[in-house]
């Protein structure tokens, strides 16, 4: 499969899912992580992106997704072109 190109000022993913942690290219970066939650308030993220040398690790008080902005924009940043 073939990832479509990204909205303009959005970063571009490729999901590869799984049964349990994913592996998705962003930006032409690797990241490889997992999330959950529940309703009874807690939610997690958990991201490595092996080439650049980051963990990212969400924790939240509140029900699963709830963290979900601030997860995207930490992968956002990691993945930026800094050329």
């Amino acid at each position: 499969m073939t990832p479509l190109p990204p909205k303009p000022g959005k970063p571009g993913q490729f999901l590869f899912g799984c049964y349990g942690p994913s592996a998705t290219l962003v930006n032409g970066h690797w990241c490889h992580g997992h999330n959950g939650g529940s309703t009874n308030g807690v939610s997690t993220d958990l991201e490595w992106f092996p080439d650049d040398g980051y963990v990212y690790i969400g924790l939240c008080n509140y029900e699963g997704g709830s963290s979900a902005a601030i997860d995207i924009r930490a992968r956002e940043l990691i993945t930026e072109d800094r050329r």
